[in-house]
């Protein structure tokens, strides 16, 4: 399920899991204000009604978050918590415009 949680920081975009197969649920933020990176919580099912609180306080903390980092530590009662690699775009200058070229019949060459 995707969502918007309000923060300190403003609105973050979120997708809530389940994981029935591990009795559990993973909350993804795919890009946060404190580092850019994205990251994933995974909570015990038990747990789960605390996942959307604890990526608050992580995305309110202002502490950056370093990409491809374990932050299980930093998270309170989660089975797992990862950052991701952040998303880079290559940036290409494309200069001119395409054009078309509208060929009359008697411009047309048949080989």
């Amino acid at each position: 399920m995707k969502k918007i949680i309000e923060t300190d920081v403003g609105p973050i975009h979120v997708e809530l899991i389940d994981l029935p197969d591990r009795n559990a649920k993973q909350l993804n933020v795919y890009h946060s204000p404190n580092g850019e990176v994205g990251f994933f919580l995974i909570f015990p099912s038990n747990l789960a009604s605390n996942i959307e609180k604890a990526a608050i306080d992580l995305i309110e903390s202002n502490i950056p978050l370093e990409e491809d980092s374990d932050i299980t530590s930093r998270v309170d009662g989660c089975l797992m918590a990862h950052t991701m690699k952040k998303i880079r775009f290559e940036k290409k200058l494309v200069f001119g415009q395409p054009s078309i070229a509208l060929l009359s019949s008697s411009e047309v060459v048949n080989d």
